[in-house]
């Protein structure tokens, strides 16, 4: 089991390793200390200068983010990967070749020498038939470049549509063949440019029996590549008094090809400036980025002078009939007044020119419906602006579009409010307390939390004239995730929790099996306790891994309701049951506010009762007996309609409403009242 799993494991680790090794395309490049051209001591400035000027020359080399390889780079490597195959093949020709003739010294049997013979000249015949292989392979190679360096000049290339563009290449001189078929050497490619062990100050040295062959010899290229350089930096500096001429040869490997060649003078005291008039003249060699002339065809012509382009961002003023950009990826957008926006990605690399065209379409606005199937009170927003209110007699909001624009939008529930019992607190934050010590408290509106959902309508979906609709409910996403992320981790935790008993239990059973086979236990009730316990564990655990991998699920599902809900055509059908449920929840909806208003309305009458009970002025009492007569009945009669007329109203509705209300026909207890009420307001006035 173990030696399987490791042997899995070292199989994933390398297998890891090789995925990474083909995406790891860095092009390494390196420098060596320069030499001097003339010969005698040197001073210890000199020499520390002869370290330093390749450094500096690294640090401005490293902004250069990418190397375009060419042709013959990538020609050199395969033919130098050929060739490293070769010369393995043929030790392995050599060495069975005298592994066959040392069996006619030690084979005595004939019959033996055969067999061992012919199993020889079938390895020796298959080292041939592969190094033959490798051979034409480096053959084919060379004439595939050839081919493909001839085309350079070719009069048209292909015709490339992306969406609403069209590209043509024009003297394509790096066609790619669309026919299937190998290629045996790989096509020029971006790769990184990345310093000799990610250091500038770390210089490339090799032994001097090595650098004694030159650098254009096999045995330095050996050395180089040992290194995985790919490119090496040298130079020589030829020193006059305070002045300096630097001469500077970068060579490719493989191939061991002089990619540049410069010289540059200088002081002494100034070697960054050097350094930096050398980088910026071997820079461009490095990136081998050509200049594309790209060919802007606008369709219609007459609104070309509109027509505003710009380039990664960067806006070209009046670009006339083409522009010239290195080559590669670019981002390309134009817009014009009237017109929707067009913007393309494209590499443009495998010409030297392209022709663009670019057709413009007026803007159409497209009209459509779209109902929302689930009831509710939802301001509908799209492309950020607000477009209508649902209601009992809006549940289809009408949308537009621009033709190619896809339709991403918002629902928001209306702000809906909750009355909640608070203290009252005074300028300083503290609670209100009343003559006797206790809290004061008050009835406060709060808006409830904000329920939203967002809708996708493609604009293949969203044509003229189509019925759309919707089905999803507002909710508050937030609040229903993180109570789902909750209680999946309540879930987790109870599995978590009971595995240690289900193991326990388990492993304690076994333990007492085991026991009883061999003896060493002989009480059975033992045996069943464990049992019991381990399935009643086991059990729970069960449980648990079920209700973790139910919150789970709904964890999820509830996370998926942040993406937007896309939107199809409805039925006529479909379109008479949701408004049906318009109808039901809008007045449902209607009922509960005027239940509300009800109350609402109650409690005011009742407030302004008990404030005219208490704002009787001392002008009335002063105006006689007869007066106070007059206004108390008619006050007592105000305070009848106002502060019992609620009262009355819930005994209508409990089933005791009749009696008072033949009371108040009849107006016998009423009158005796209102004269009780009359007769003491007489006295007191008195």
């Amino acid at each position: 089991m173990n030696k399987k799993f490791f042997s899995a494991a070292a199989a994933l680790f390398f297998l890891f390793i090789s995925v990474q090794s083909l995406y790891s395309a860095d092009w390494i490049l390196a420098a060596e200390k320069f030499s001097f051209t003339r010969s005698g001591s040197r001073t210890s400035s000199e020499e520390a200068n002869a370290s330093l000027l390749p450094s500096l020359i690294l640090e401005q080399i490293s902004d250069s983010s990418f190397r375009m390889t060419s042709d013959e780079e990538m020609l050199n490597r395969k033919l130098k990967e050929l060739l490293t195959e070769r010369q393995s093949l043929f030790l392995q020709l050599s060495k069975e070749s005298q592994t066959r003739d040392t069996l006619f010294l030690s084979e005595t049997s004939q019959r033996s020498l055969k067999k061992k013979i012919a199993a020889q000249e079938k390895k020796i015949s298959e080292l041939k038939e592969k190094i033959s292989e490798n051979l034409e392979k480096a053959s084919k190679a060379q004439k595939e470049v050839e081919e493909r360096i001839k085309k350079m000049n070719m009069s048209e290339g292909e015709l490339v549509r992306k969406k609403d563009f069209s590209i043509k290449a024009i003297n394509s001189f790096f066609k790619r063949n669309r026919e299937k078929k190998e290629n045996y050497v790989e096509f020029p490619q971006k790769e990184n440019v990345a310093l000799y062990k990610n250091d500038v100050s770390s210089l490339f040295s090799a032994d001097d029996e090595v650098k004694s062959y030159g650098y254009d010899s096999a045995v330095f290229e050996k050395a180089v590549l040992a290194e995985k350089i790919n490119a090496l930096l040298t130079g020589k500096m030829t020193v006059y008094g305070e002045y300096v001429q630097v001469s500077v040869l970068l060579y490719i490997y493989p191939g061991h090809s002089i990619l540049a060649s410069v010289t540059e003078i200088g002081t002494l005291n100034d070697l960054p400036s050097i350094a930096r008039n050398i980088a910026s003249s071997i820079m461009p060699k490095i990136s081998n980025n050509r200049e594309v002339e790209l060919y802007i065809k606008i369709e219609p012509e007459e609104i070309r002078e509109n027509v505003v382009l710009a380039v990664d961002g960067v806006v070209q003023k009046n670009f006339g009939e083409k522009i010239v950009v290195d080559g590669g990826r670019h981002i390309l957008e134009f817009s014009c007044q009237g017109y929707p926006s067009k913007n393309i990605t494209f590499d443009f690399f495998a010409a030297p020119a392209f022709l663009v065209t670019v057709p413009f379409e007026e803007e159409k606005n497209i009209v459509f419906d779209l109902n929302f199937l689930t009831p509710d009170e939802l301001d509908v927003f799209s492309f950020a602006t607000y477009d209508a209110t649902l209601s009992k007699e809006t549940m289809a909001v009408p949308l537009k579009t621009t033709a190619g624009l896809n339709v991403l939008g918002q629902a928001v529930q209306k702000e809906k409010f909750e009355t909640v019992r608070k203290a009252k607190l005074d300028k300083d934050g503290k609670e209100l307390l009343d003559k006797d010590g206790n809290v004061i408290y008050e009835e406060v509106q709060e808006p409830l939390p904000s329920k939203s959902f967002f809708f996708y309508i493609p604009y293949e979906t969203a044509q003229k004239n189509q019925v759309l609709a919707v089905k999803a409910r507002s909710t508050d996403i937030a609040s229903e995730i993180d109570k789902r992320r909750i209680w999946t981790y309540r879930a987790y935790t109870a599995l978590v929790i009971s595995l240690p008993f289900m193991l326990y239990t388990t492993g304690r059973y076994n333990s007492a099996v085991r026991a009883y086979n061999s003896s060493y236990l002989d009480d059975i009730s033992t045996i069943q306790a464990w049992g019991n316990m381990k399935d009643i564990s086991t059990i729970v655990t069960l449980g648990c891994a079920g209700f973790f991998a139910i919150e789970l699920v709904r964890y999820l599902l509830t996370a998926n309701k942040v993406l937007p809900y896309e939107a199809g055509r409805v039925s006529e059908k479909t379109l008479l049951k949701t408004q049906k449920k318009y109808d039901a929840f809008f007045a449902l909806s209607d009922a509960e506010d005027d239940g509300l208003a009800g109350d609402t309305a109650e409690s005011g009458e009742t407030e302004t009762a008990a404030e005219g009970v208490g704002s009787e002025s001392q002008e009335e009492v002063e105006a006689g007996i007869g007066e106070n007569e007059t206004g108390a009945g008619a006050k007592s009669a105000s305070e009848k309609e106002a502060g019992a007329g609620a009262k009355s109203a819930s005994e209508n509705e409990t089933g005791a409403g009749a009696k008072s209300a033949s009371e108040n026909e009849t107006g016998a207890p009423d009158s005796g009242r209102s004269a009780e009420n009359t007769k003491n307001s007489s006295g007191k006035g008195e």
